[in-house]
């Protein structure tokens, strides 16, 4: 039961950690890619966008500290004393301090950029922001076969594309789709849509195609798939993405057409099916994230069916 209820606890806290990572990501890219870059009537959706980054960002810091603690207290397996102690140990003498340390610094430039309302400091955050899911992707699985290796790169790609469309999606939804937003004007709407249904293609192709990577290299034997609860779980996260994208496909294909169309008697129950579809995909990212967190505590197939090592966790398991 203690080895159970840690288990747990450690998901929790990577769960809350691709929260924020998404959060971060998706403000950023929310505001700069999905968002037009001019129209007076979008100024609430910005400060939304802006406040929403904010707030995934202090949630990151926090997520991120927890993580250190429960890293620490798996490393010493003793008590919060124990643990306490051997922080700095943890901090000055593993790689998984280095890259914490790192990610610390990464942080606090993050929290300065995003208090300006500079576009360009917008920009600049949201390359450090790249750097920020790097460091992620060097304390998980795939950093076992270190830290400049492709394993290490294609997971970085998956976590990044899969931080931006989820998160740009839970910003999207939060900002712009929550309400059916009456005062927003119908063109802005379908640009916006557009724009993000542009932005989630891509990002879908290459979470598609990192995902076949990390698969192939964490799970060794497709049995491994029913074999495993490593794999049991994937196949749970498989069927999630599955209706997430259904979901999409509907916006895209369905949605968009009526609500960009001429007929208005279409837009009232257009946006209505718009807002409904997106808190929908919302629901299931968030237990996507459930299953990627657990994924990154169970040891992979490939490790021969060893427990692993319980100190690694993953920014993003394969899809």
């Amino acid at each position: 039961m203690p080895g159970a209820l840690a288990l747990v606890a450690a998901a929790l806290i990577r769960w809350a950690n691709l929260l924020a990572l998404a959060g971060v990501m998706g403000g950023l890219v929310t505001e700069l890619i999905v968002l037009p870059h001019r129209g007076a009537e979008l100024d609430v959706a910005r400060r939304r966008v802006g406040r929403m980054t904010i707030a995934a960002l202090l949630l990151l810091a926090a997520a991120s500290l927890a993580d250190l603690v429960a890293r620490a207290q798996t490393m010493t397996g003793g008590g919060i004393a124990a643990t306490l102690t051997a922080l700095p140990s943890v901090l000055g003498r593993t790689h998984y301090g280095l890259i914490w340390r790192l990610r610390a610094v990464a942080l606090g430039l993050l929290g300065i950029l995003c208090s300006t309302r500079w576009r360009v400091a917008r920009m600049a955050a949201l390359g450090t922001m790249l750097g920020v899911v790097f460091t992620f992707a060097l304390s998980g699985h795939a950093a076992d076969w270190g830290d400049s290796t492709p394993a290490a790169l294609v997971d970085w790609g998956h976590a990044v594309a899969a931080s931006a469309w989820a998160g740009s999606l839970l910003c999207s939804w939060w900002c712009v789709f929550r309400e059916r937003q009456a005062s927003l004007p119908r063109a802005d709407l379908v640009a916006i849509t557009r724009r993000f249904s542009r932005l989630a293609g891509w990002c879908v192709c290459v979470i598609v195609l990192s995902g076949l990577a990390n698969g192939y290299v964490e799970l060794a034997t497709i049995p491994a798939l029913w074999t495993s609860a490593y794999g049991r779980v994937l196949i749970a996260k498989l069927l999630l993405v599955l209706g997430a994208l259904a979901l999409g496909g509907a916006n895209r294909y369905r949605v968009l057409p009526s609500l960009a169309g001429t007929d208005s008697s279409d837009h009232d129950s257009a946006r209505a099916l718009l807002a409904r579809y997106v808190a929908c995909e919302v629901m299931l990212v968030i237990a996507v994230f459930g299953c990627t967190a657990l994924l990154g505590q169970l040891p992979p197939p490939r490790h021969g069916g060893s427990h692993g090592d319980m100190a690694h966790v993953t920014a993003s398991a394969a899809l």
